[in-house]
């Protein structure tokens, strides 16, 4: 069969394999996020020539192309012709956050050499090493975690690591033998050293990452009462878990609070430094689960909220991650005009979470979009801006050739999207008697976080109104708490004192959240 992908064309024997299978075996990266269920439209390809089997059901393209998804797709004969979108393949190079701060700390390292430090997200893996003589970052990277291929999200890739024995060492040679041991070969060539110089390793992420670096089942989290296996994860052999380090390097991770409310949040609130500098205040980690900690006169309280991937580009038909070629920022004047920045320069081939916030906001405030999310056709009509898709389905096209649009549909995902971040913030508070005003500062951590425009994410009720000012991006507070585990010995001691104290909200149990969520999904 022939593949051609953009200006490129190569041949595979591929006659009686499915589709997706053979085009990743080969190094073309699908997106197959949703471990090949055919639910995500992600591996979406455009069936040229040939006999194939769509969904069960025999398909003969002669002359009209056929869009049909890759996981669902088996090639019937070697004389196929297939065209792979740039849309359907899953990124790389995130414009993901490793620059992050751990504020003034008394050096006290466990011992001498490099340490590498880890934010092992569902989304995307940080990684940095550093010199624990003098506490100074050598370098850092960042990478998609490849388990996307079996999951976009912490309950899909729980679910598939019960599926069957051998999936649980699928996530983990995903994880460390695809992204942890060549990111760090990469920094060590970078940087003139061996991989034999890192004597410590530090990881901090959400309970279910961190459960499968350390071979652990996470299957006590797929269902009420959300039961890790454990909170405090004992100090290992790096070379146990498989990771290429020192023979005697050891690895550690910062402990989790809750099944879903991890070691990236036990980070976040202890470098934030929230509690010695407010009386009242949240941390906001917003990504495909939003967790929020509300500090109130000394105390603690957690939760984490299904936000859903839409931001990363699922749901979305032009959604993207935030890559090179995603739009992530939207202006629209009055006469609808629409200005997109775009990551990198050139054409775009998406829009990402921040370009989706900026949209909706921009749309809203000119009289574009309605509360319920829907556009004003006739004024899309008038400016050239008007698509109609599918199923008489109203877009918007951002590009003019309408390659690239937001729906109606989308806009939908979206607002279910804030919606959810919102209602978790607002159903916290509520249930600690807390109105937003009293709030000194929100602390928004995370790689997405720090490239929303907090104004917008205002505008469209997905964060509270305060004023802006109130805002404060920490950048990657999961990293800053993973290097303050090795460099100072104290640290660990600190953080179990933390994970106690630190009070657990389940938000199905809050009878607010459902209606607070029905009330966010409106546009204000």
């Amino acid at each position: 069969m022939r593949i051609r992908l953009g200006s490129h064309e190569m041949t595979l024997s591929g006659a009686g394999e499915n589709l997706g299978a053979a085009l990743t075996a080969v190094g073309i990266p699908l997106d197959l996020r949703c471990s090949g269920k055919g639910i995500c439209n992600r591996c979406e390809v455009i069936l040229l020539a040939g006999e194939f089997v769509v969904d069960g059901r025999p398909v003969s393209v002669r002359e009209t192309p056929v869009r049909a998804k890759a996981c669902r797709t088996v090639v019937s004969d070697e004389a196929a012709v297939i065209e792979i979108p740039r849309k359907s393949l899953a990124g790389s190079n995130p414009k993901c956050t490793e620059t992050f701060e751990t504020g003034e700390f008394p050096l006290a390292p466990e011992c001498a050499g490099i340490a590498a430090i880890m934010d092992i997200g569902t989304t995307t893996v940080a990684l940095a090493l550093a010199d624990t003589s003098t506490g100074k970052i050598i370098g850092s990277t960042s990478e998609y975690n490849k388990q996307f291929k079996y999951g976009d999200n912490v309950v899909s890739r729980i679910s598939f690591s019960t599926e069957r024995p051998a999936n649980m060492a699928l996530l983990r040679r995903a994880l460390i033998e695809e992204n942890i041991n060549p990111m760090l070969a990469g920094l060590c060539l970078a940087h003139n050293l061996d991989i034999a110089d890192i004597k410590i390793f530090s990881a901090a992420g959400n309970t279910v990452m961190t459960h499968i670096l350390w071979n652990l089942s996470p299957a006590g989290m797929g269902a009420i009462p959300f039961k890790p296996a454990t909170r405090i994860f004992p100090e290992l052999p790096a070379a146990r878990l498989g990771i290429s380090a020192a023979p005697e390097a050891i690895i550690k991770a910062v402990p989790a609070i809750s099944g879903f409310v991890g070691g990236d949040i036990t980070a976040g609130i202890t470098t934030s430094k929230m509690a010695g500098e407010c009386r009242c205040a949240l941390l906001v980690d917003v990504g495909t689960n939003c967790e929020t900690v509300l500090l109130r006169d000394g105390k603690f309280y957690a939760c984490a909220a299904a936000a859903g991937p839409a931001f990363e580009g699922a749901g979305v038909a032009c959604g993207s991650r935030g890559e090179q070629g995603a739009i992530e920022s939207i202006k629209i004047d009055r006469s609808l005009t629409i200005h997109c920045q775009v990551i990198g320069g050139g054409e775009p081939h998406g829009v990402c979470g921040s370009g989706m916030i900026d949209f909706v906001a921009e749309a809203r405030a000119c009289g574009l979009l309605n509360e319920f999310g829907r556009f004003d056709r006739d004024w899309l009509q008038r400016s050239g801006r008007y698509l109609q898709l599918a199923d008489n389905l109203t877009a918007c096209k951002l590009t003019a050739d309408g390659s690239i649009y937001l729906s109606e549909k989308d806009i939908e995902s979206i607002l279910k999207a804030k919606a959810a971040i919102f209602a978790g913030i607002k159903s916290l508070t509520g249930l600690e008697g807390c109105r937003v005003e009293e709030v000194d500062c929100i602390y928004l951590a995370g790689g997405f976080a720090r490239y929303i425009d907090i104004e917008n994410a205002i505008r469209i009720g997905m964060l509270p109104d305060i004023p802006p000012e109130k805002y404060r991006k920490i950048g990657n507070s999961s990293l800053a708490g993973a290097a303050l585990h090795v460099l100072n010995r104290d640290t660990g001691k600190k953080y179990l004192e933390l994970i106690s104290k630190v009070n657990d909200i389940i938000l199905n149990t809050v009878p607010e959240f459902e209606t607070n969520y029905i009330d966010a999904l409106m546009l204000p």
